[in-house]
């Protein structure tokens, strides 16, 4: 009885203490009780140790994809590279524990202290990982998702500050030690299991020389911690001690920045003008196909209209083109047409060995004077032809 009781009262203090945390009363809380349980504190049940190992590697894959979204749409116009690098601000085990420690994490983990405290460093991010896996066994993704963008990164993240901190202390030992000809080295020294995880202990050898060591479950985040420890310990207060000798440094440093500045200011302002000139010329353009559209109907309209108002042309005269004159039959002149009803005398045939015909030659038109008449022709001369003239038709009498 006294075991329920204890538990029982337990189990309400918890569910208070979320309550208060996270604004809202688990439901299965069992599984709260699981993710504050560390390893140290393990329970066997049916030969399995109980403790929130599982929850914490549920709750470090639900948190990064949460977060992941997050950045994706904080930063629609950053590369792949700086989303990645906030990430990993925000996941890391140091802003984890942070972050675990201030929302009062520590006071509900169950530990043994009796297994050193070589794997306690981390275990209020830990419990942290395991506590957002509970959630989202015991309520589902959606109401996971608000609770970890309002009630841990809203109140306990400040994203713009880890924005501007400069969080990787491995690349600024490097990048000190190849500016100061000393050669850096990260080495491995040793590794122990701890329940189902190692501890990997890596040390920043700077010349030969141990500046400093960490330990952490994985040999990226040791380096990291390590690289960390060796530049606050060694390269700041160097920099200080020399701030004197390096101002000028410094100066340039900054000058280059404000320039580098200016040319990106000046380069995004080439861009935005060049958009703003194509977009005029397209506007432009539009509205010129539009006035035209507009105005071709009127075009149309004074174009027939202008057609029908001028004067219809004249055909010019035809001039026929110059005959031959008719022949006017002399024999007709000179003799009398046979009586009406009477057939003509047939003329006798000419000789054919009668001289040829030479061709007419057309004489040209010459008026000619009136000409008194000539004597009777004598004998052996053929009368002259008579002067051209239309003879006078007359009826045949009946």
């Amino acid at each position: 009885m006294l075991k329920l009781f204890r538990a029982s009262r337990a189990n309400r203090d918890l569910r208070r203490a979320i309550k208060s945390i996270l604004g809202f009363c688990p439901g299965n809380i069992f599984l709260y009780r699981l993710a504050f349980r560390h390893r140290s504190a393990s329970k066997v049940l049916n030969g399995v140790r109980r403790n929130n190992e599982r929850l914490e590697y549920l709750g470090d894959a639900v948190l990064s994809v949460v977060i992941a979204e997050y950045l994706f749409k904080k930063y629609p116009t950053q590369d792949e590279g700086f989303l990645t690098e906030m990430r990993s601000k925000i996941v890391s085990r140091a802003s984890l524990n942070k972050v675990g420690l201030h929302m009062g994490l520590h006071k509900m983990i169950q530990l043994d202290q009796g297994h050193g405290s070589g794997g306690f460093k981390s275990v209020d991010g830990d419990a942290l990982e395991a506590l957002i896996g509970a959630i989202f066994l015991d309520k589902g993704f959606k109401f996971t998702k608000k609770i970890i963008l309002k009630r841990i990164v809203g109140m306990h993240m400040d994203v713009d500050e880890l924005e501007r901190k400069d969080w990787n202390y491995k690349s600024k030992l490097i990048d000190w030690c190849q500016k100061e000809r000393k050669k850096v080295d990260f080495r491995v020294e040793s590794s122990t299991r701890q329940g189902s995880k190692k501890l990997y202990k890596v040390e920043v050898r700077v010349d030969g020389e141990v500046w400093a060591s960490a330990m952490e479950h994985s040999v990226k985040s040791a380096e990291q911690l390590a690289a960390e420890n060796a530049y606050k310990k060694v390269v700041d207060p160097w920099l200080v001690s020399h701030a004197h000798k390096h101002a000028h440094l410094a100066d340039d440093m900054e000058a280059e920045k404000q320039r580098l500045k200016r040319e990106k200011a000046e380069r995004q302002r080439q861009q935005q003008r060049k958009r703003a000139e194509e977009a005029a010329a397209v506007a432009a353009a539009i509205a010129m196909q539009r006035e035209a559209a507009d105005n071709e109907p009127a075009a149309v309209e004074s174009a027939l209209e202008a057609a029908t108002e001028q004067p219809a042309v004249e055909p010019a005269p035809v001039v026929p083109y110059a005959t031959e004159p008719e022949e006017t039959p002399m024999a007709m002149a000179a003799e009398p047409s046979a009586p009406y009803g009477e057939p003509a005398a047939e003329e006798p045939l000419a000789d054919a060995e009668a001289t040829p015909v030479e061709p007419a030659v057309e004489d040209p038109v010459v008026e000619v004077p009136e000409m008194e008449p000539m004597a009777e022709p004598t004998a052996g001369m053929e009368p002259e032809a008579a002067p051209a003239s239309e003879p006078e038709l007359t009826e045949p009498e009946a």
